[in-house]
């Protein structure tokens, strides 16, 4: 016997054994996969453990082929008629994950791993949750009801699960060439006689003949085929029993080659014998492959031919073309083509955002240790970068380099200047010093010296690269201007120095008869009152003191006078300190004196005024002193807080506290938000599911955050007119027990099965839910092995197994002596773990704290930035030095500082970050042909009028293209003027037109050539034709036609119109008398002309006030504000005078215990309570 059957038997003999104890469930294979259905009552954990155990996992249906699968297999349960109930699948969502509903699979994730796909089958939405472990089943279809997922709680049992197993590839039936029979056993441990494909490693058991003659072989699925896929070996056909029976198992042809040998398949012509010896398959058309591509054979030899990805079928089916990809512009810059693909390049000064990726993002350049090669400041821009120099530095283009400007040569200081590298120093004029600025001189005091000795000139020192213009500076007068306007007020200056101080004193003079005439009133009207005013005696009286009122049991009764000073003080009138002593000398008193007619007090300066005591405060100026204690108790007790909640669960931005303290609603609600919180609100099954993990076995019920808004109950609403303590009603949730209308005050609790129940408002609950909501919260900290992490939330709860933490939260590592606080979220993102101590803990904590990399210098930890960042303040976190840099432009890293830089038309000012407009125009003379006009960040040329703006230059611009002149033009400033040629002159009305003119007594006369016949004349001339082609135009002389009524001037062309003396023109030819007014100014012909008016006064030059006037309106103002002082001073001490209580002394130990109380009354009634 051979190798070979010796080790089948051996496979045999193995899943024999395994074979008596062998589950029979359902199995169907496909493609790379058997899947098989197991009954039995489990949970989703225990189905997923049946499964691994025999190498695979729950089913994982990630396509529609997979989920037909699947059915197919449910179908073939009971006997045909289909499997009835739910299966486990292999599909959950962990505790603490939230269902997400825009993802397809809703949050959950498939046990076997994996890509996510987009494949889903939900017959419903999922349960939304975040704290309870669900599991997904498969709901088979049923008659009127699509197949799909439900999810469920995965503690629930379920009557059946799916597993699945994957496998390289499959075998095909064993084909028998005989009588026998065929039992299949998988490597999962199932065995089946109908297997339309069988898993590598199956073993088939092969029964050929029957009764006494059976005879047992087997086949193993082990074997690889050069074209893919695995077939039996032995290949078969087994049981060979002649081509008589079942055609000797062969598809197509079975030959018999002679006695006792085997049968032999064959195949008919257009077929080929298959790989397992008894299929015929179609001969292959594709041998040899007449495509330039893939080939794939069709039935009767025939082909059909492709291209592979990147290539398109050229029209004669058989070659290959090249598709260019960069016609739809899938990259995002530059695309060139490639053979069978493309590729995506980037533009120089950008790069892919990724390996691979199609996208470019900008380099930046300046992120290097070279600072992009510029030799001081680096400035990146999009896809490029920019060199730049610091202040005080210029670029030099040909030696790429950074010089120094000499910024003497603008003559920024009142005095001397001095360069030096990047800035300059100012030195300023004898007698001047240097301001702020280091640029402006002012002035010091005089020098004493002679003028002779000079000082030393005093020099400062710019720390900014582009000075300010000296406009600060105050440069020292000319000694003949100064003397100038010291002579102009040398005469004036003691005369009206004199009249302010005299102004003054009267002012104070008038004032203070005025304060003495006040004075002598008050006196009189003070005089006046004392003598009507009684004796102290009669203004108190004997009363007990609290404490025997406390003795006799703290009732006060007005027989006996006893007044409680708690009472006292409700009147609008204060005790005088005196009247009210501190608590701690009323303990030892006896009695008080109460004053009872409401009078004005006597001072009595023999005995001293203790202090006064603090007032209550105003709710307890209304309570009797017995309640006192009462409520300092109850604050007291207040200000202990409650314990700590006895469970907490919070999820993302909430956490839910439960509190088993019995009480009332309202107490519930304000014990919740003294925690910072409010009463739990339930608008989706999340928060059901905190409730059941808050709740679990205990029976009770808690206060939820629901209350009646309105009269009556409705229960035909959701939340049956109930709303929520936040204000608001609005839910996705609800879980009412029966209930009918009420009405009343009503709020809402919850109990052990999660039913919602209306009850009243004082009625007492076993306990409370509070919510906490939250802008963010810091994740679970992931500490190395070993370390134990305990947190402490703002609200008390402490707990070691949070998913989420709020800001304020504590996290206690006992193991490291560390406590680490969750900060509230700031400017640079979310809420995060830290400390008030700067610098990194423990790496194996949460990576330290760092925003960067952790690790350790000097033995201690630390964080690590990464270039072109500095560590932030708390030795954590990492941001570029220009992050919170104050440029008002733009921010260039310099190492670990920065600098700021300005735009093109600005430069940095004096303060190192903002930036100031540059005037172009007056730094770059000529820039502009014409005018120039400083814009802020820039300017703006402009030309002449006249002219106009072509290509950045003035070009004259010529109007006499765009007129009719009738004769000639010419280009003027502004416009243009017409001209006529030679007998002509410009119509008077009409500027563009030419019309005939004649300034002599005679002209030739204008003719047409054509038609001699045919002349013109200018007006006022008259034609004369005198023979021999001469003709003219004669003047005609008006003033021989009598126009004008006195004297007349004959012009050529026209006349001229006087009037004799005493008359004036009053149209071109008539003359009209003028009045005996008008005689002086019209005289003839003469027309006045305009007088010009004489001035009578000139007004004085404006002059410098005199030193002199300020001296005397100082003073002037000194002395009435002293004197205004002093009386508003004597009126208010007039007014505040309070009064002083008299002691007594005592004989007795008696009277020891008494003491005299001074009261004022502020009652506005002798019934009025005191």
């Amino acid at each position: 016997m051979g190798i070979a059957p010796l080790l089948l038997l051996a496979q045999a003999f193995v899943w024999g054994a395994r074979g008596g104890a062998a589950e029979r469930p359902e199995v169907l294979c496909a493609g790379d996969a058997c899947y098989t259905l197991h009954r039995g009552k489990l949970a989703w954990s225990g189905a997923q453990e049946r499964c691994e155990s025999n190498g695979g996992n729950l089913a994982t249906i990630r396509s529609s082929e997979e989920a037909e699968r699947v059915q197919e297999l449910l179908g073939r349960s009971q006997a045909g008629a289909g499997w009835q109930g739910k299966v486990w699948i292999g599909l959950s969502l962990e505790k603490g994950k939230c269902v997400q509903a825009h993802d397809p699979l809703r949050g959950f994730a498939w046990a076997a791993g994996g890509e996510k796909t987009n494949y889903s089958a939900w017959l419903a939405e999922p349960h939304t949750t975040c704290l309870s472990h669900r599991c997904a089943s498969l709901q088979p279809a049923g008659p009127s009801s699509p197949a799909g997922w439900a999810d469920g709680p995965c503690r629930t049992p379920l009557p059946g699960y799916v597993c699945k197993f994957s496998f390289q590839g499959m075998c095909g039936p064993l084909p028998l060439a005989g009588p026998g029979a065929v039992t299949y056993r998988t490597p999962f441990g199932v065995e089946s006689e109908q297997l339309a494909a069988a898993p590598f490693g199956t073993l088939a058991q092969v029964t050929c003949g029957a009764g006494g003659l059976a005879e047992q072989r087997f086949a193993l699925c082990k074997e690889r085929l050069p074209a893919g896929g695995f077939a039996w070996h032995p290949r078969g056909p087994l049981c060979a029993a002649g081509c008589a029976h079942r055609n000797g198992g062969c598809q197509q042809e079975c030959l018999e080659e002679g006695p006792g040998a085997p049968p032999r398949c064959a195949c008919r012509a257009g077929y080929a014998l298959a790989a397992d010896l008894v299929s015929c398959e179609p001969v292959d058309g594709c041998r040899p492959n007449p495509c330039e591509g893939p080939c794939r054979g069709l039935p009767g030899g025939g082909f059909e031919c492709s291209c592979p990805a990147g290539y398109g079928l050229a029209p004669d089916g058989r070659r290959c073309l090249d598709v260019d990809e960069c016609l739809g512009q899938p990259c995002h810059q530059e695309c060139r083509n490639t053979a069978g693909s493309f590729a995506c390049a980037c533009r120089p000064g950008y790069e892919p955002e990724a390996p691979g990726s199609s996208r470019c993002r900008d380099v930046d350049e300046c992120a290097g240790g070279g600072g992009g090669g510029c030799p001081q400041l680096c400035l990146n821009v999009p896809g490029s970068f920019l060199c730049a120099c610091r202040p005080g530095y210029q670029r030099d283009a040909l030696r790429d380099a950074c010089v120094d400007v000499d910024e003497c040569l603008r003559a920024p200081c009142p005095g001397a200047c001095l360069n030096v590298p990047g800035s300059f120093r100012c030195s300023c004029p004898p007698g001047f010093e240097p301001g702020p600025d280091g640029v402006a001189c002012h002035t010091t005091s005089p020098p004493a010296t002679p003028r002779s000795s000079r000082p030393p000139a005093t020099t400062a020192e710019r720390s900014t690269g582009s000075p300010v213009s000296p406009a600060g500076a105050t440069q020292q007068p000319a000694p003949t201007e100064a003397a100038g306007r010291e002579g102009q007020h040398a005469a004036d200056g003691p005369r009206l120095l004199l009249y302010y101080i005299l102004g003054s004193l009267v002012a104070i003079l008038l004032l203070v008869a005025f304060a003495l005439a006040l004075l002598v009133y008050r006196r009189r009207r003070a005089k006046k009152e004392k003598q009507q005013a009684k004796s102290a005696a009669d203004d108190y009286r004997w009363v007990p003191e609290q404490a025997e009122s406390r003795a006799a049991g703290g009732e006060f009764s007005r027989a006996n006078g006893a007044i409680p000073a708690a009472i006292i003080t409700q009147c609008s009138i204060s005790p005088s300190p005196a009247a009210l002593p501190s608590s701690r000398r009323a303990a030892g008193r006896a009695g008080a004196l109460i004053k009872t007619r409401a009078r004005a007090p006597r001072h009595d300066r023999d005995f001293p005024t203790p202090p006064p005591p603090p007032p209550p405060p105003p709710a307890m100026r209304r309570l009797p002193l017995p309640l006192l204690p009462l409520l300092l108790a109850a604050a007291a007790g207040a200000g202990a807080g409650l314990p700590p909640p006895s469970g907490t669960q919070c999820i993302e931005h909430d956490c839910f506290s439960v509190f088993w303290l019995p009480g009332p609603f309202a107490g519930a609600s304000a014990a919740c938000e003294e925690r910072g919180g409010h009463l739990m609100t339930v608008r989706s099954t999340v928060a059901e599911d905190a409730i059941a993990l808050l709740v679990q076995n205990r029976r009770g019920s808690l206060w939820l955050g629901l209350r009646l808004a309105q009269a009556c109950t409705e229960p035909a609403e959701r939340l049956r007119g109930f709303q929520w303590v936040t204000g608001d009603r609005s839910t996705d949730y609800e879980n009412w027990r029966q209930g009918q209308q009420r009405c009343r005050q009503r709020c809402v609790t919850v109990a052990q099965d999660l039913r919602w129940e209306e009850r009243r408002c004082d009625a007492a609950a076993d306990g409370f839910l509070c919510e906490f909501n939250y802008a963010d919260t810091c994740p679970k900290l992931s500490p190395a092995a070993g370390l134990a992490v305990t947190y402490t939330t703002p609200f008390g709860a402490r707990d070691s197994d949070f998913l989420a933490l709020p800001p304020g939260s504590a996290a206690h590592v006992a193991a490291l002596g560390l406590e680490l606080r969750c900060a509230e979220p700031g400017d640079g993102g979310g809420a995060r773990w830290g400390r008030e101590a700067p610098g990194a803990w423990p790496c194996e904590l949460a990576n330290g704290g760092c925003e960067a990399a952790c690790g350790t210098e000097q033995g201690r930890p630390a964080c690590l930035c990464p270039a072109g960042k500095r560590l932030g303040a708390d030795g954590r976190s990492c941001a570029s030095p220009c992050a919170d840099a104050p440029c008002q432009h733009h921010c260039v890293p310099n190492g670990a500082t920065f600098l700021c830089m300005c735009d093109s038309g600005y430069e940095l000012a004096a303060d190192g970050s903002s930036c100031r407009d540059v005037d172009d125009c007056a730094t770059k003379p000529g820039i502009c042909d014409q005018d120039c006009v400083n814009t802020e960040g820039g300017f703006r040329c402009q030309c002449h009028q006249g002219y106009e703006m072509v290509d950045g230059h003035c070009r004259f611009q010529s109007h006499c293209y765009e007129t009719s002149c009738k004769h000639k033009c010419e280009d003027v400033p502004g416009g243009y003027r017409c001209s006529c040629f030679e007998g002509y002159a410009v119509h008077p009305h009409e500027p563009t037109q030419c019309v005939l003119h004649c300034n002599q007594s005679e002209c030739p006369a204008e003719c047409d050539p054509h038609a001699l016949d045919s002349c013109e004349c200018p007006d006022g001339f008259i034609f004369d034709d005198r023979g021999g082609g001469l003709k003219f135009c004669v003047d005609i002389d008006e003033c021989d036609m009598n126009f004008c009524s006195h004297n007349c001037t004959n012009h050529p062309g026209s006349y001229t119109c006087h009037c004799y003396a005493g008359y004036k023109l009053v149209d071109r030819n008539q003359c009209a008398k003028i009045g005996e007014e008008e005689e002086e100014t019209y005289s003839g012909d003469l027309e006045p002309g305009p007088e010009t008016p004489i001035p009578t006064w000139t007004p004085p030059k404006a002059g410098h006030l005199h030193p002199g006037v300020l001296v005397g309106i100082t003073v002037g103002l000194l002395s009435m504000l002293l004197v205004l002082l002093a009386l508003v001073y004597h009126l208010t001490k007039k007014r505040c005078r309070s009064p002083t209580a008299m002691d007594y002394k005592c004989n007795s130990s008696t009277e020891k215990d008494v003491g005299l109380h001074q009261v004022t009354s502020g009652c506005t009634s002798s019934n009025q309570k005191l």
